[in-house]
């Protein structure tokens, strides 16, 4: 193994892409801690440990790389053009002028491409809005609740707010696309997939930091989680390594004055073609209408309830996503 690796840096394109990749990963983490223009830095340190970071926020901030919490440019991560995709895929199978443009080739589908970009910018300057309007209600307060965090948007900017945060928001989902598409073309390949790993990499130390420092965490508790931990990657392996051979039944043929049987051959099937991607899909699908009505319930107390109903409903639909994708 360690052979295999040290091969990989002697030849000079693969290192250059590897070192490429790895330059677009370290921009996305950089970026990951550049706030919007007007949250105050002292208080959103204080931000990391809050009890609201678990659910709806926890997930989105995983995916984000925890870019959401930060109220970063980054703040929605690449999740409104995972969001576009599945939007752009749905329209290709209702209307036939997708349809035929999906034919077309490589044209139609660069033209595809762009409409899904188009959708990403109108995504996400929805999606924005929730995570200003989390700002905004943390910084000054809600019908319901009082100010968590007073002071989080300096004063001189709240008039302006809502167009600052619209606009670094969005701008920031654009630069990550893109920096997904330089990984794809000039890197490893991949790059929507690699910048949702590093981003969810990137909060391991912090979340194991949290877990050994419980005083619920000893020897036992600590041999069960790395027991649990190996089984899970291994099955992951599994399922992705795993195919299913289909074989192919020949005629006998005649060579020379003789009737000899084909050889046996077969043709593989990946057991999970689509690897982790329908994974990301049904989260992101879970996570847009989670998203408008907990943003409804920070600003009315009648869609309070339905915030709590919409909760309920994620959860048990996040468990059986992940028994169906591991089973």
């Amino acid at each position: 193994m360690l052979t295999t690796f040290k091969n990989i840096f002697r030849i000079p394109e693969l290192r250059q892409k590897i070192i490429f990749t790895l330059s677009m990963l370290l921009l996305f983490r950089m970026g990951t801690h550049i706030t919007i223009p007007g949250i105050n830095p002292v208080v959103v340190a204080g931000i990391a440990n809050d009890p609201s970071s678990e659910g709806l926020l926890g997930m989105v901030d995983l995916f984000a790389g925890g870019a959401l919490l930060k109220f970063s440019i980054f703040a929605l991560g690449i999740m409104p053009y995972i969001s576009s995709s599945i939007v752009m895929q749905l329209f290709m199978v209702l209307v036939p002028a997708l349809q035929k443009l999906q034919k077309e080739g490589e044209e139609g589908r660069k033209k595809i491409g762009q409409y899904t970009k188009y959708g990403t910018v109108i995504l996400c300057a929805i999606q924005s809005l929730a995570v200003i309007q989390l700002a905004k209600g943390w910084s000054t307060g809600t019908e319901l609740e009082p100010a968590r965090y007073p002071g989080l948007i300096n004063s001189s900017v709240v008039p302006y707010f809502y167009l600052i945060g619209i606009l670094s928001i969005t701008t920031g989902t654009v630069l990550l696309i893109w920096l997904g598409e330089q990984i794809t073309e000039r890197g490893i390949g991949n790059g929507i997939s690699l910048l949702i790993f590093a981003g969810i990499i990137g909060r391991l130390p912090e979340s194991m930091v949290q877990l050994f420092s419980t005083d619920t965490m000893d020897a036992l508790n600590v041999l069960i989680l790395l027991i649990l931990f190996i089984l899970l990657i291994s099955l992951t392996v599994l399922l992705t390594q795993g195919v299913r051979k289909v074989p192919l039944q020949y005629g006998k043929q005649m060579v020379g004055r003789k009737m000899v049987q084909a050889k046996s051959q077969s043709i593989p099937f990946k057991v999970n073609g689509a690897n982790v991607m329908p994974i990301i899909f049904a989260s992101s699908l879970i996570l847009f209408p989670q998203t408008i009505i907990q943003w409804l319930s920070n600003s009315s107390q009648e869609w309070a309830g339905w915030a709590v109903i919409m909760d309920f409903l994620i959860h048990s639909l996040r468990f059986g996503i992940m028994r169906y994708f591991i089973s």
